[in-house]
């Protein structure tokens, strides 16, 4: 069974996440790129990128490395922006997420997930969803048991379909 970890970071938690969970079930990486970079940092970054998430913007993104269609299972990864999935992850979920996949999502944030899960499923909902999981401050908060949490969770999702 072809795995493969779709993820968008630009503070690193989902990263670590995505890194980590790949490694746990030996699967690949597609780290997901926009055209036009996404300037997050600071006070107005996260003011832009609430914003583009609360509109529902789609950048456009770089071409893909890896083809998901060829995967049977898809972990699809995000930071939470205003409550929602990050733009970049909307872009795909809605123009390259192949249907008929199992796929297991997962996020980061530093408040609570809001929608993001229910907006991802609803993007490609001809997909069987096996599970979700959400992640408070990676990189802040207790990393090694975070890491130990986010591997524990994805073997046990590999372990009812394989």
């Amino acid at each position: 069974m072809k795995k493969l970890v779709v993820f968008y970071s630009c503070g690193g938690n989902t990263r670590l996440l995505a890194e980590d969970i790949a490694i746990s079930i030996k699967a690949d990486l597609l780290e997901l790129k926009p055209e036009k970079d996404i300037n997050s940092k600071g006070l107005f970054g996260y003011i832009r990128t609430g914003w583009q998430a609360m509109r529902g913007a789609k950048p456009p993104l770089k071409p893909l490395h890896r083809n998901p269609g060829d995967y049977d299972v898809i972990f699809v990864g995000t930071p939470v922006w205003a409550w929602k999935q990050s733009t970049p992850i909307s872009t795909f979920m809605e123009d390259h997420m192949p249907n008929g996949k199992k796929v297991a999502l997962f996020c980061s944030h530093e408040g609570n997930s809001g929608s993001t899960f229910q907006n991802m499923k609803r993007m490609s909902p001809d997909n069987e969803y096996i599970g979700d999981m959400e992640f408070f401050a990676p990189l802040k908060k207790d990393r090694i048991q975070t890491i130990a949490s986010a591997m524990k969770w994805a073997r046990s999702l590999m372990a009812t379909v394989e």
